[in-house]
Order: C-alpha cells, then structure tokens, then sequence
C-alpha cells in the first residue's frame, strides 16, 4: 500500500455510522451472528403473496416490533442506521473497493 494512501487511513475521521456503537458492532467478524439474531426474530411459519398482507398481519406485526426492539437492545440508535451500518460492513466483508477521498 502506498504511504500516502496509509497517512489518509491514519488521519481519516471515524464513519458517523458507527458513532456510539458498541465495538461488538463494530468488528466485522461480528456482522454474521448479529444478522441471525436480528433474522431470527422474523422467522414464520406462514407467508403473504402481498406486502400489503404481511403488513396487516398482526401475528408478522409482532414480530416486526420484536426485530425493532432487538436492534435497539444491540445498540443501534434507529433502523437507519442499523440498515447502514448493515451496507458498510458488507462492504468491508467483501472487500469492495471504495475511495476513501479521490484518485490517487
């Protein structure tokens, strides 16, 4: 790696993502058994042909706030940021190559 591209690295500012998470969240080796907490939640024994249907549902409506309430007991501080804080380390997991301020 380059010792320019290692400097921005070093000097570059934390991702407001994951501002006031705890750092169980924060190590990616983490992401895999958070994600089957969180989908464990909204496991069903039945399905709709509609989103309209699985909104009406009051049975899959428990288990919507369910899932919101185990995001919140993780630390998330809103689903927004959970569903960022899901496509960033989905990234670093797969190592996509993202810039981190321009063209070298």
């Amino acid at each position: 790696m380059k010792k320019a591209t290692i400097n921005k690295i070093k000097n570059a500012k934390p991702n407001p993502i994951f501002e006031r998470l705890p750092d169980e969240l924060k190590d990616p080796k983490n992401f895999e058994k958070i994600e089957r907490k969180i989908a464990k939640t909204m496991i069903s024994d039945h399905k709709h042909s509609t989103i309209k249907q699985f909104i009406k549902c009051k049975r899959c409506e428990v288990k919507r706030q369910k899932r919101a309430k185990v995001i919140k007991e993780l630390g998330f501080t809103s689903p927004e940021q959970y569903q960022n804080w899901k496509k960033v380390l989905h990234k670093i997991i797969n190592k996509e190559n993202f810039q981190l301020y321009g063209k070298e």
